[in-house]
């Protein structure tokens, strides 16, 4: 059971208390945000790491040029760790100008273009959940919906086989509950167990594909050339390790959490019913709300330098809390109120900033605006959760936010 703190236990904590309350998983961060950004948004905590709270504080660490992802080599388990072995090489911990060059060459598969002719690939999928969804009559919004298609849409953009689907959809929460700097030995052992088995899959891939080329993003990156420049076998495989880790645990979330948020706001979803080009505003206030990604990673500066006026030493380690930066008022009036027509929005932080900001944050918002589109305007606008049914919330990693069990009914059922 996830602790929910009472208004007068946050107001008497000091930002010690704030930070450990933060990682036990609490019910709801946004009270612990809000006073760690009123008391201390700039806080050192005793392991030297500095936590920024506020908006402005958080997009200048995340633009930063200066100021890259922490080395996992410093964790003293990365001598040992198939996944810490990797984690490096991967977007999501690559710095530049080993980023830089890596993330020019895989972006072809992400353009306007290449992300519009998803479409029709994720309309398919979003329908044959939403059938089997309508046959049960009752269902989870998580294990039957959210769970299931954001891993169908990389393992099919890489070209994975079917046959697999089931090891991918078991890999990637494995390997994601080891992505953070607090992840548990237990959480580290499953996790390189989950890597081995996925690098082992793309070997037998890459082979396949350089005899039999195809329309996916695993041969886009065999046959990306930039300057004379090619991708490499292991970078190929850090880059597909990064579409397991990035694109399915988050967009699940996004898909659970946002839909059971429109449904605790049903004036909110009436507007995108009167109105479905509010769609769009949704997805992206619904990621500032409550978004999946509620703390960063951890930066380091790479020489002496200024963030908004702080200032930082070579060597020193920050970590922006997200979350804590899409609420803050200064930025966002009424910032604790879901406004999905909020005027004049400032960009959300979520998908972050900077040379690391999200590549498949298009991905994830089609995603989410085919299934709005479907489940609650085309078929079942009368979708409803079930009373009195708990909705379950992530417990074993505190960097992630989202909804792992919510029941909803089908009008009738």
């Amino acid at each position: 059971m996830l602790k929910a703190y009472s208004l007068e236990e946050v107001q008497a904590m000091g930002p010690d208390e704030v930070l450990g309350a933060l990682m036990s998983r609490p019910a709801d961060v946004y009270p612990l945000y809000r006073r760690l950004r009123e008391i201390s948004p700039r806080y050192v905590s005793p392991t030297g790491v500095r936590f920024l709270s506020r908006y402005e504080d958080i997009r200048a660490l995340l633009r930063s040029p200066v100021c890259f992802q922490a080395d996992a080599e410093d964790d003293p388990r990365s001598a040992t760790s198939d996944w810490l072995r990797v984690r490096p090489l991967t977007l999501l911990f690559s710095n530049p100008p080993a980023h830089t060059r890596m993330r020019s060459l895989v972006s072809r598969a992400f353009t306007v273009k290449a992300v519009n002719g998803l479409r029709p690939l994720i309309q398919n999928f979003v329908d044959a959940r939403l059938d089997a969804c309508a046959e049960k009559g009752v269902f989870d919004l998580a294990e039957d919906l959210g769970n299931v298609l954001p891993t169908e849409v990389v393992t099919t953009m890489l070209g994975i086989p079917d046959e697999d689907f089931g090891r991918m959809s078991e890999w990637a929460p494995r390997i994601n509950a080891a992505a953070s700097m607090w992840c548990t030995d237990e959480q580290l052992k499953i996790a390189d167990e989950a890597v081995r088995g996925f690098m082992e899959l793309l070997d037998r891939l890459l082979t396949e594909k350089r005899r039999r080329p195809g329309d996916d993003v695993l041969t886009v990156m065999l046959e990306a050339e930039e300057d004379g420049e090619r991708l490499s076998s292991e970078e190929i495989k850090s880059l597909a390790l990064t579409l397991l880790v990035a694109g399915t645990e988050t967009s699940t979330h996004l898909i659970s959490s946002g839909l059971v948020l429109l449904l605790q706001h049903p004036d909110e979803m009436a507007k995108i019913r009167r109105n479905p080009e509010l769609i769009r505003a949704a997805t992206d206030e619904i990621l500032r709300y409550d978004g999946p990604v509620s703390v960063g990673m951890v930066r380091e500066a790479t020489q002496d330098t200024t963030i908004n006026g702080i200032e930082v030493t070579k060597g020193h380690q920050m970590c922006g809390l997200l979350g804590a930066g899409n609420r803050d008022p200064e930025v966002f009036p009424e910032p604790d109120r879901l406004w999905i027509d909020r005027p004049n929005p400032k960009p959300h932080l979520t998908f972050g900033a900077g040379v690391h900001v999200c590549l498949g944050a298009a991905v994830a918002r089609l995603e989410f605006d085919i299934v709005v589109q479907s489940l609650l305007l085309d078929r079942h606008p009368d979708l409803a959760l079930v009373p009195d049914e708990p909705i379950e919330y992530v417990t074993d990693f505190p960097p992630l936010r989202g909804v792992t069990r919510a029941m909803a009914t089908i009008a009738g059922a």
